[in-house]
């Protein structure tokens, strides 16, 4: 962490001279020609400053103005190091790391957590350097900079092992894993995202057990593991049906579908895909319906079941039609070409082609 000065009086004057927009002037006494006087301002003013514009930021987060909310967060951060208020001192670094992240500013969000890792440190807060570790690892690997987020990612877990703290572990495992998997080293992904698994099911924690069994499942597919694919993909439907996620239950139906129909398994994929559709409607989502419809489609196509695949596609293009979308209409105009000169039937033959033609 850069130097900075602990003294209370140098601190809050250069707050004052560095960041006067945003500062709640009533808390403080002016000098002449409106110079604010830091020698008066005491330290639960100060406080009461940066718990203003600690809120501030909070709200300016909320309201997605994160660049207000950056500025906000660096001029409290000044504040309550002046205080040596150590937590929150902690909480904004990670504020600060995590909104750069999200924007793709990697440099700068690796600056904050290193802050955030040197206060840690000095603290002697084992927990926190696990965490910061694990972010920077996630930074890192974002970067393209996979041996310092290898390096990152294993310390985190040195430390979460060393305070037995086994969320911190799953977690390390896991982003472990995604370095691993981002240099197409499938097998030591596997690895670590299976020992992430096995821990993360002994807690509560649906969201994250979702992202390992996906990532695990993805894993095996792109191995070309079917068995592993489908046993991941269908705990992962199972979890999704236990929290009545119904989004992810039609996501999870449609890779399960996806990955029968690749085995050449089409009867078992026609299964998956009608229960999607039947949720599909249920939920009353036109794009899901669309997608599962043109899947049921190409599936009977493939069993030779022209007739059905003739009425799933005709589904699917008024669907297209009512959406206004010209791919997906010239996309089921094409499949119904297809299937109706395979059944012999010239005359819709020639009605579609016609239609397709209009669309150019």
């Amino acid at each position: 962490m850069k130097a900075r000065s602990t003294d209370l009086k140098g601190k809050a004057q250069t707050v004052v001279s560095l960041h006067r927009e945003g500062v709640h002037r009533d808390t403080l006494v002016p000098q002449e020609e409106g110079i604010f006087n830091a020698a008066n301002l005491s330290t639960i003013a100060l406080a009461d400053q940066a718990d203003r514009l600690f809120e501030q930021a909070r709200i300016s987060q909320e309201q997605g103005n994160v660049k207000q909310a950056q500025a906000h967060w660096q001029e409290c951060l000044t504040l309550y190091e002046a205080l040596q208020n150590h937590p929150r001192m902690s909480q904004i670094l990670g504020y600060l790391s995590h909104t750069y992240y999200a924007q793709g500013d990697y440099n700068r969000a690796i600056e904050y957590q290193k802050q955030r890792l040197a206060l840690a440190q000095q603290l002697g807060n084992v927990r926190l350097e696990s965490q910061t570790w694990g972010n920077l690892g996630n930074a890192y690997r974002h970067q393209g900079n996979y041996t310092e987020a290898i390096a990152a990612e294993s310390r985190s877990i040195e430390l979460a092992q060393q305070v037995e703290d086994d969320r911190l572990l799953a977690i390390g495992y896991n982003n472990l894993g995604l370095v691993y998997k981002a240099i197409n080293d499938l097998p030591e992904a596997i690895e670590y995202q299976t020992r992430s698994l096995h821990l993360i099911q002994q807690q509560e924690n649906p969201l994250m057990e979702s992202q390992i069994l996906r990532n695990l499942a993805n894993a095996h597919h792109a191995l070309g593991n079917s068995d592993q694919t489908i046993d991941y993909y269908q705990q992962l439907l199972a979890l999704a049906r236990r929290t009545n996620n119904q989004r992810l239950i039609a996501k999870v139906l449609r890779n399960l579908g996806n990955t029968f129909h690749t085995m050449g398994d089409y009867a078992q994929a026609i299964t998956y895909y009608e229960e999607r559709l039947h949720l599909a409607e249920q939920m009353q989502d036109q794009r899901v319906r669309e997608q599962t419809l043109g899947s049921l489609g190409v599936a009977h196509d493939a069993l030779g079941n022209y007739q059905k695949a003739t009425h799933y596609y005709e589904q699917r293009l008024q669907i297209a039609l009512r959406l206004k979308d010209k791919r997906l209409t010239g996309q089921t105009l094409g499949n119904l070409i297809v299937a109706c000169s395979a059944l012999g039937d010239l005359l819709k033959v020639e009605q579609y082609r016609e239609q397709r033609k209009a669309l150019a």
